[in-house]
């Protein structure tokens, strides 16, 4: 099962996100943050997805039980050379 790219870049960001989310909930400023949110998904890339099993992120028409074509393609391990 792949994990999509995004995820790690997520996890990293965590402890960050909660830190300014605390500050934004202290200072009452929660609404501009999540119109900056909008703003900043809207900036991804729509095609370069890997499909999201969880249907939270898969661009429009692409559904959580959608064949994932990178599926198709053999690997057979990494190659130690």
């Amino acid at each position: 099962m792949h994990n999509p790219p995004y995820l790690s870049k997520i996890n990293c960001l965590l402890p960050v996100f909660y830190s300014i989310l605390g500050n934004l909930l202290k200072n009452g400023l929660i609404e501009e943050y999540r119109l900056l949110f909008i703003d900043w998904v809207a900036a991804f890339d729509k095609w370069d997805y890997i499909i999201d099993r969880w249907g939270l992120f898969n661009p429009p028409g692409v559904g959580p039980f959608d064949h994932d074509p990178d599926d198709d393609i053999p690997f057979n391990g990494f190659d130690e050379n």
